[in-house]
């Protein structure tokens, strides 16, 4: 989840008029959801982390706090190079779905680290349990130990199954 100063710090550095950030800011202090279970109401709570899903504005506020981390990304100088030799893509980003390309593990973890620290800067927090690594070398699945981070904790090698990105089964 990317905290609302992160929101308001990202909209500054694109540029965003100020009558703009403004309201941001004073919306995002109002932001509220109600709590129901079994339809009964249990309460509200403020939002005081992250952005709302299902409105119009939260998906641009996202996209404009991760452009600094595709700047970081791109300037890593790793990836997967493009056969007309002219660039590297060392990462897609689709929302908050992000892939890593490398190609090797220094370059991966070179870049798992860069995305770690930027989270850590801003305070974003990932789901590392929706992560995973797959390895492949020349079109084959290599089995992989997965990247173990700074806390211990291990982003595993994807299942045999693949993994679904974007609704569409990705393996090899």
């Amino acid at each position: 989840m990317v905290p609302h100063s992160w929101i308001l710090e990202s909209v500054t550095l694109v540029g965003i008029a100020d009558n703009i950030k403004r309201l941001l800011k004073n919306s995002m202090g109002n932001w509220k959801t109600e709590l129901n279970a079994y339809e009964t109401t249990l309460g509200e709570v403020n939002i005081q982390r992250g952005i709302f899903q299902g409105d119009s504005l939260s998906p641009l506020l996202f996209i404009i706090a991760i452009i600094p981390l595709t700047c970081m990304l791109r300037q890593c100088d790793t990836g997967h190079q493009l056969g007309d030799g002219h660039g590297k893509i060392s990462h897609l980003l689709f929302l908050d779905d992000l892939k890593l390309y490398g190609r090797n593990d220094q370059e991966i973890e070179s870049l798992v680290h860069t995305v770690r620290i930027f989270s850590e800067d801003i305070g974003m927090q990932f789901g590392i349990a929706k992560c995973a690594t797959i390895k492949l070398q020349c079109g084959t699945v290599k089995h992989s130990d997965g990247i173990v981070l700074p806390n211990a904790q291990v982003i595993r090698e994807v299942n045999e199954n693949g993994y679904k990105y974007l609704s569409v089964l990705e393996t090899d």
